[in-house]
């Protein structure tokens, strides 16, 4: 089983994020779960999404605190780089951490249009480097 927690903020598209990659996960013939966590809606408050992959069925229906990938939209959150096998950030800085994947999808997202409420949306651009 592949544990996989996504940390974002709210609007950023961090639980459709979630959603998408259980549901490509079904269509592939395995076991998954998209799970959100948050507290008070808002846009901007900080968001987590948790996901499982399995190839059989999933017992568990807990809270991921130790993720085999970690999934950061938003570089200016606490995350904890060490706990992950493979880190995927959103951000323009350049990172020598081992295991970290630096993606600027904001600028992606920005030159796409995909701007909601005069955010960049970049769960698209976070899929497709964490599928890669």
């Amino acid at each position: 089983m592949r544990e996989v927690s996504v940390i974002c903020r709210g609007g950023q598209g961090g639980i459709t994020f979630a959603r998408i990659l259980a549901r490509a996960g079904l269509y592939e013939g395995y076991y998954t779960q998209a799970m959100p966590q948050f507290g008070a809606e808002r846009r901007g408050a900080k968001v987590m999404a948790h996901l499982r992959v399995s190839e059989t069925p999933i017992r568990k229906r807990s809270k991921i605190s130790r993720p085999d990938i970690l999934v950061v939209f938003d570089d200016r959150l606490d995350f904890e780089v060490s706990a992950s096998e493979l880190v995927v950030v959103n951000t323009d800085k350049e990172l020598n951490n081992p295991g970290t994947i630096a993606i600027n999808a904001s600028s992606i997202a920005l030159n796409f249009g995909l701007v909601v409420a005069g955010w960049p949306v970049v769960n698209s651009a976070m899929s497709d480097a964490f599928s890669a």
